[in-house]
């Protein structure tokens, strides 16, 4: 299903934000080719000695998924949980079972958060490659593979976990920051300081996942990541069909919309009306100083869901009911 049409308060919004973020999203995109360069932990030091804010929590929040123009189905897959864990999937478009592995890795990932409180990230990960693989087989696939990425923001830590190209961004103060690193060959190239031109007209190959969830050996590794947030920030988690066909700006000036919702689809709406050549979902988060008596993920007893087309908010969270429009599937 193709993202709903936009009217022209997004589209104005949008044009009104882009000039603004020409200079500061490039800055942000400078800082992306310089983490590929680093070691995890060199990448993400500076982002741990910035100004922190004790206690933040989510404001608002919207998810928007769209299958594009090319693909014949949507094999992306999105969840959350109480408002504190957030969960994008990208399945595999050359293996048969893509949309089967990332519905059972959203699936897995807030049921196992519901039953066990915030586990080990990189146990949690050898397990849902694990129940990815199985599912697979039960439905007779001789491959079914998926990337993912989530964040988790409990008692004011923000967690972020990744394997393969799904993306998390962050916006503070206009400055658009990846705080993920692609696990594909371009990226790995890129890394050891290789020349790509030579593979200017084989895109394919250098968007090939060096990990993956579903795979027969050892290539599902995480990266997980702790960061102090602040109440100024807006995270984006944002599958390849939007990162890869939305400009940086673009998604700078979408995430300062005021609504998440607008924000989200306004993001799958600018990636289908460049070419919308593969499924594309976004979420968007909102952070503002915590409630002082928090939560813990799964005592909301929330059903978790995987949504493969989502209009607004998916459900009543904290008293603030909000609209669902368009097809959902609960798990």
């Amino acid at each position: 299903m193709r993202s709903a049409h936009h009217g022209p308060t997004a589209r104005h919004e949008i044009a009104g934000r882009l000039h603004d973020h020409e200079q500061t999203a490039g800055e942000g995109e400078e800082d992306e080719d310089e983490t590929l360069e680093t070691s995890d932990d060199r990448m993400f030091e500076a982002l741990r000695g910035e100004a922190r804010t004790p206690g933040t929590e989510v404001a608002d929040w919207g998810a928007a998924s769209g299958q594009g123009s090319v693909r014949q189905r949507n094999e992306d897959a999105w969840g959350q949980l109480a408002e504190q864990v957030f969960v994008v999937a990208d399945g595999m478009g050359g293996y048969e079972g893509g949309d089967l592995a990332a519905q059972t890795a959203v699936r897995a990932v807030l049921a196992s958060i519901g039953t066990r409180g915030v586990p080990d990230w990189n146990a949690a990960v050898v397990r849902l490659n694990q129940q990815v693989r199985i599912a697979a087989r039960a439905r007779g696939f001789d491959r079914a593979g998926t990337a993912i990425a989530l964040v988790s923001l409990v008692n004011g830590v923000l967690t972020v976990v990744n394997v393969g190209d799904v993306r998390v961004y962050r916006l503070r103060h206009g400055r658009l920051v990846q705080l993920t690193r692609d696990h594909t060959i371009r990226a790995e190239l890129l890394a050891t300081g290789a020349d790509l031109r030579p593979y200017v007209h084989r895109r394919g190959i250098l968007d090939a996942l060096t990990r993956h969830l579903g795979s027969a050996d050892e290539t599902g590794v995480p990266d997980v990541t702790s960061l102090v947030p602040t109440a100024a920030d807006r995270l984006l988690i944002l599958t390849d069909g939007v990162h890869q066909q939305v400009t940086a700006p673009e998604m700078a000036a979408a995430a300062e919309m005021s609504s998440c919702d607008d924000a989200a689809r306004t993001l799958v709406e600018l990636a289908d009306t460049a070419g919308g050549l593969d499924n594309a979902t976004a979420v968007v988060i909102s952070l503002q100083a915590a409630n002082p008596h928090p939560t813990i993920p799964g005592s909301t007893h929330q059903a978790p869901h995987v949504a493969a087309e989502h209009r607004g908010r998916a459900a009543e969270h904290g008293g603030r009911a909000a609209e669902h429009r368009g097809r959902k599937e609960r798990f």
